[in-house]
């Protein structure tokens, strides 16, 4: 449904085709995250048990030397060796999860294009937790402040899927509340799709301190936080303005919550569709800060453009109901 699909993998592979991939690739990961897992506990396990020794070692200075002299080299050996084995299954992690979410994304986009709301929805919630299961694996196959440039193309690529997440999230809210197929064919509903929305959000909140696309987006910034996907009335208060402005906010929530359902639902998807695109801007931005790229260029003019029709048609809303109250 969107011109971010020519830029996808897996354009030309059928949806039976993908659907297998996907059942093996999530076979895959069934089989290696308890190894990884594994490995991380027992690792965790022999740092409290040195940690623990070194505490008891300092209570008798004796044994100090003794056990520093006896046990560094076999403590380094196996230090080294669960390092090693965490390093080869996370990559191989890795690699899968990113194949994965790449075949979600596909999937969601031809979900979209037919009004199946339920697969949809599945396939995007699960590409965002895949995705953040990624960025989980970069730390564990690398150093926290590894400067190696493996570490940076890996950083790209989930920085690439998700600006397509949140193209599609906003694609789904937007075309949501202006297409009323999605309620007739879909058989969904507002609420699901803002969970949706919703989930995908909280997919990355462990990881927002790591990665600097994923931090607060300029809209909620600009907003003071009062406009995010748990407050959608799009009327906010401005940061220069005074009691009398405040109240006169509180007027205007109060009317658009009296509004009809299916209304007050339109502008509340819209209003979210904005942020959707708005966090993938910010994320694309990012992204193309030191290149020179025509087509990432593009693709940051087709995310203005999409978010520049949603603000307008929220607009439309506000401005219809506005003259409906002084009418």
């Amino acid at each position: 449904p969107t011109k971010f699909s020519q830029h996808q993998p897996y354009q030309t592979v059928s949806v039976d085709a993908l659907e297998k991939a996907q059942a093996h690739l999530e076979k895959a990961i069934k089989h290696l995250w308890p190894v990884l897992q594994h490995n991380l506990d027992r690792q965790e396990s022999r740092k409290k048990r040195q940690k623990e020794q070194n505490m008891a070692a300092h209570t008798s200075l004796r044994f100090t030397i003794e056990t520093e002299s006896a046990s560094s080299d076999s403590e380094e050996e196996k230090s080294e060796k669960p390092s090693m084995e965490n390093e080869a299954v996370a990559t191989q992690l890795y690699g899968t999860h990113q194949k994965l979410v790449n075949v979600y994304l596909r999937l969601a986009e031809t979900h979209l294009k037919n009004y199946f709301s339920s697969s949809a929805m599945q396939c995007l919630r699960s590409a965002a937790r895949r995705l953040a299961d990624s960025m989980f694996l970069i730390n564990q196959a690398h150093e926290p402040k590894c400067a190696d440039n493996r570490v940076y193309l890996w950083v790209r690529r989930c920085q690439q899927q998700y600006v397509s997440l949140w193209e599609h999230c906003g694609h789904f809210a937007r075309s949501f509340g202006g297409d009323s197929l999605w309620r007739d064919r879909g058989h969904a509903r507002a609420d699901d799709v803002l969970s949706v929305l919703r989930d995908a959000e909280a997919a990355f909140e462990h990881n927002q301190e790591q990665y600097s696309f994923l931090q607060t987006d300029p809209f909620c910034s600009l907003t003071g936080g009062q406009v995010n996907l748990y407050q959608l009335s799009g009327v906010v208060r401005r940061t220069s303005g005074t009691s009398a402005s405040l109240n006169a906010i509180q007027i205007a929530r109060k009317c658009l919550s009296e509004q009809h359902l299916l209304r007050r639902e339109e502008r509340e998807v819209l209003v979210a569709s904005c942020l959707a695109y708005q966090r993938a801007i910010f994320a694309h931005r990012l992204l193309v800060e030191n290149e020179c790229d025509e087509d990432k260029s593009m693709l940051m003019s087709l995310l203005l453009q999409r978010l520049g029709d949603a603000c307008n048609e929220v607009g439309k809303i506000l401005l219809n109901t506005l003259r409906s109250v002084l009418g």
